[in-house]
């Protein structure tokens, strides 16, 4: 029996939804797409093609058909949505095309079954839902009899509108005859989640998840593009959806890497076309998730970039509209407020290696001072330690703002703030069991003490005691940041060195000594080339001051730098330890032993084919060392 011909019954699902659903559904297409790049599935994914997601993988011949929807109501099977889900995923299961596949048929929505009234059914949806992975006999003959029930209604609603004739006639009658156990086979091909969120947290969150799916990419561009990455992948996705041509609306992990790998060309590509957008419209008059994020992507790398300050005029009315609108959830309104006080601050990026040069904010948040208010009203409304590291942020800067006056809000709002900032931090920790977010708000804690004890009659270093505590636990606590925890630290000892006031010389020397005993974990997490990155940047920073002790560290640095770079994969970054040990010496008066230093970084290059002004762009003028060579700036 040829049950192909039923397609037959089949009709155009491409109408157009909603816009929310519509973005809904791309941005779900992009955590689909970064996913499997991740985890190297080899599935090809299509944007509007089949169904919401398509997802077609050649190598192990199986297919994922899923249909994803963001609403404001809960399902039952007498929802049409339901029916028509159903009765779609039927005409591609029996679809020629795909005979030689396994099949997967997947409902997504961000909403519940819904509660049990007259003849809907929802009780018997909630029952497989639950039940999916694990079907007997008997519950899977009454699921595939509403499945047949759903799909007979459906087949008969077409019969009536197509013209009889022979190929129907034929269709039906093969239709009729389809037996129990064929029923069964698609019932157990189907798969439903229900995530039980509203639309605008569940849009949130998968957002969340895919800024978090991206800085685990291993491109050496996300570490400091990862917004732009994200701004990129999903204009592809966007494109990749509009295109006629079905192979057009592919997806694969070809794209994603040429995608990435082209972006540190363009820095301010992305920013700048969708600034040129912005800049010629009037801002918002209701609330659209999907502009509120991309909004709050541009601004934040708008004011990242001292150059794109003069664009903040663009952005103001926009923040504040979101900042200010009642009907929108704290958390949104808190988002934006955060990124007014940056963007008008005109906080920029710190370059930690001249921060001799670098200039101060000169903005104000004159105007903005109720915005800052409702951002701290309600401390408890901070709901995991991100927020409440935001919050702890901000206390930080407008500490500055509030000492140069220029802003309305009085020392003593701050300090109030910063108390209740300081309790609920404590609270939180004493309370929180999941291992991650207990290390968080251990450097949260001690973040916050390293910084109020310098002004107040206390242990200045007492604070370290919970960056120790943290490492107790840290090898239990995969999803907490390590690395990113060690350039902290290493960029708090960088800004106290260049201080280079006396009273600070005990916290500089706790800071190096937690440094040092975060170097093996390090190590053990990101291997030893990240770690001989980090003990260069550290050398360096040593090197700032002019005192013999720092010159002694920066050289005990870079002899373990020269260490862990002795690899064939890194052997350019060995020469250039040896090129920078031998400078150092030379520096000190140690002649013979610079001279042995840098006849050995000749060898090595001999040997290996190196040559030495590929390595040394300053031909050995620089002084300090050539730093920025064994960073990899070549």
């Amino acid at each position: 029996m040829n049950i192909n011909k039923l397609f037959l019954f089949s009709k155009n699902t491409d109408a157009v939804g909603s816009q929310r659903g519509y973005n809904y559904q791309t941005l779900k297409t992009l955590e689909t797409w970064v996913e499997n790049y991740l985890k190297n599935e080899k599935d090809d994914i299509y944007c509007e093609f089949e169904e919401d997601i398509f997802q077609k993988n050649n190598y192990d011949k199986s297919l994922k058909f899923r249909q994803i929807k963001l609403y404001s109501s809960n399902f039952s099977f007498s929802s049409d949505e339901i029916k028509k889900c159903i009765s779609h995923f039927f005409m591609l299961s029996i679809k020629s095309d795909y005979n030689d596949f396994t099949k997967e048929f997947i409902f997504e929505t961000n909403t519940n079954v819904a509660a049990q009234y007259t003849d809907n059914d929802a009780k018997l949806l909630k029952e497989w839902v639950d039940n999916q992975h694990n079907l007997n006999e008997e519950k899977l003959g009454r699921f595939s009899e509403k499945v047949k029930e759903i799909v007979t209604e459906y087949v008969d609603k077409q019969k009536n509108n197509i013209k009889e004739n022979e190929a129907v006639s034929e269709a039906f009658g093969i239709f009729q005859k389809l037996e129990d156990s064929f029923w069964k086979d698609f019932t157990k091909q189907i798969r439903w989640k229900f995530i039980g969120e509203s639309p605008d947290i569940e849009f949130s969150n998968v957002k969340k998840n895919i800024e978090n799916l991206i800085s685990q990419l291993s491109f050496d561009s996300i570490d400091n593009e990862s917004v732009q990455v994200f701004g990129v992948l999903l204009e592809h996705v966007f494109t990749r959806t509009s295109q006629v041509d079905k192979e057009n609306r592919k997806l694969t992990n070809e794209d994603l890497e040429k995608l990435i790998l082209n972006i540190g060309t363009s820095d301010d590509k992305w920013y700048s076309s969708k600034y040129e957008y912005y800049k010629n419209i009037a801002p918002p008059s209701d609330f659209r998730i999907g502009e509120f994020f991309e909004v709050l992507d541009l601004v934040n790398y708008c004011r990242r970039k001292k150059y794109l300050h003069k664009h903040k005029d663009t952005w103001n009315p926009f923040l504040t509209f979101y900042s200010r609108n009642v009907n929108i959830e704290d958390d949104f309104r808190r988002k934006a407020i955060y990124e007014i006080v940056f963007l008008n601050n005109e906080f920029y990026e710190v370059d930690y290696e001249n921060l001799n040069e670098r200039n101060r904010p000169k903005g104000e948040l004159f105007g903005f001072e109720e915005d800052v208010r409702f951002y701290y009203n309600d401390i408890n409304g901070f709901k995991d330690a991100d927020d409440l590291e935001n919050a702890h942020i901000l206390t930080n800067i407008l500490f500055t703002i509030i000492e140069n006056k220029k802003v309305n809000i009085s020392i003593d709002e701050l300090k109030k703030w910063f108390v209740q900032l300081y309790r609920k931090i404590s609270q939180k920790l004493f309370l929180e069991k999941d291992i991650n977010e207990k290390c968080k708000f251990l450097e949260l804690k001690g973040n916050l003490l390293m910084g109020i004890n310098r002004i107040r009659p206390k242990d200045k270093t007492s604070f370290i005691e919970f960056y120790y505590e943290l490492l107790k636990i840290v090898d239990d606590a995969p999803l907490f940041k390590l690395s990113q925890f060690s350039e902290r630290i290493d960029k708090y000892l960088k800004i106290y060195i260049h201080h280079n006031v006396s009273e600070d010389e005990d916290i500089i020397e706790v800071l190096d000594e937690f440094s040092e005993s975060l170097f093996p974990l390090v190590e053990k997490r990101e291997g030893k080339v990240r770690l001989a990155k980090s003990q260069v940047n550290k050398a360096y920073s040593f090197l700032k001051t002019s005192k013999p002790r720092n010159i002694l560290k920066a050289l005990d640095l870079f002899h373990k730098a020269k260490d862990n770079y002795f690899q064939e994969d890194t052997i350019e970054g060995f020469v250039l330890a040896l090129l920078n040990i031998s400078q150092l010496y030379n520096s000190l008066g140690m002649h013979f032993a610079a001279k042995n230093y840098a006849l050995a970084s000749f060898r090595m290059s001999a040997i290996k084919g190196i040559f030495a002004d590929a390595i040394c762009p300053c031909n050995w003028s620089c002084a300090p060392p050539c730093h920025a060579s064994i960073k990899g700036d070549k």
